[in-house]
């Protein structure tokens, strides 16, 4: 009776000390894995790059007609925006207007060129649609009416529009750099009522080793501009863009040239995979090796960046979902 006794007593023992040896569940699911998943992320390379600036000669609002200054809408370093009053000249307002060309003619019914083109584009830019077929009809007539009464003025157009009712702006909105009139004095045709920036004829960023090749931008402020494979900003309607900036007006100018800061950006961004650093290995210059699950194969990868423990990197056409955490750094890529 007492040897089964111990017999049993010895069973239960053996079978207590067999499950204190099983390895608890929350230990089994502890162990490392080595296959992690990539995450997809769309990358712009943009880099922060001093903008190298041409200045040219001095820019103003030039009053359109002669009279007695008898308002000036103006504050240093706040914009001159298109469609809006600017000043009166003899109680008769004077609207500011960016055309795509100075306006240098009164544009009578039946003329026709560029400047009415221009014209045109910008009543309809202004909420006064017309059609921009480059010539003055009945209907761009009504459209430049409704302009100036929305502005306060009483004139009657009936033959066409006359000049001297708009200065000509460069840009949408173009910050005052000075203002020049006197209100309650006798002003001339031509004469300044508000300095503008320098106008803008060269910009340039020295684009850096390493980049991400494909089509660049610059932005400066809310201005976005294309550049050439050499940094250099061609288009003049961007480079007249650029000098509308508070970025622009607020810089020195020494010697005509200046610089300020601008993002320099991929036009198109491309999509890069985020990959922990310990995934990569073989790495040279620019490129490193990852395995994926799948057979374990090496797979070559271009690095982009890395930053707060991700690593970016473009893989090849396809790319892949996961890389192995603990790669076989036997395995070639290459």
């Amino acid at each position: 009776m007492l040897a089964l006794v111990a017999a049993g007593a010895f069973g239960a023992s053996a079978a207590l000390l067999g499950a204190a040896l099983d390895e608890p569940e929350a230990l089994r699911s502890a162990r490392p894995v080595d296959a992690v998943p990539v995450e997809e992320r769309s990358d712009d390379d943009a880099r922060l790059l001093r903008l190298s600036l041409v200045a040219g000669g001095p820019r103003t609002v030039a009053a359109p007609r002669s009279g007695v200054l008898t308002s000036l809408s103006c504050a240093s370093g706040e914009p001159v925006r298109s469609g809006s009053v600017i000043a009166t000249v003899d109680g008769e307002v004077v609207i500011a207007l960016a055309t795509d060309e100075p306006l240098w003619r009164d544009l009578e019914v039946g003329t026709e060129g560029s400047d009415v083109r221009g014209f045109q584009r910008s009543l309809s830019a202004l909420g006064f649609p017309v059609a921009d077929d480059g010539r003055v009809g009945p209907r761009t007539v009504r459209a430049a009416q409704r302009l100036l009464r929305s502005a306060g003025s009483g004139l009657r157009l009936t033959a066409g529009v006359p000049l001297d009712r708009f200065a000509w702006i460069p840009a949408d909105a173009v910050p005052a750099r000075a203002c020049d009139g006197t209100v309650g004095t006798p002003t001339e045709r031509g004469a300044p009522l508000v300095s503008l920036p320098v106008d803008l004829v060269g910009a340039t960023v020295a684009p850096p080793a390493g980049a991400t090749p494909g089509a660049r931008e610059v932005r400066v402020g809310q201005v976005t501009a294309p550049v050439d494979p050499d940094g250099v900003v061609r288009d003049r309607a961007a480079l007249a863009a650029i000098a509308s900036t508070p970025e622009y007006a607020s810089a020195t100018v020494e010697d005509g040239t200046a610089s300020i800061p601008a993002d320099w950006r991929l036009h198109e961004p491309e999509t890069v995979l985020v990959v922990p650093p310990a995934a990569l290995y073989d790495l040279r210059d620019d490129q490193a090796c990852v395995q994926v699950p799948r057979r374990r194969e090496a797979v070559l990868v271009a690095v982009v960046g890395s930053e707060l423990g991700q690593s970016y990197v473009r893989a090849p056409s396809g790319g892949f979902s996961s890389v192995l955490l603990h790669p076989d750094a036997g395995r070639r890529c290459r």
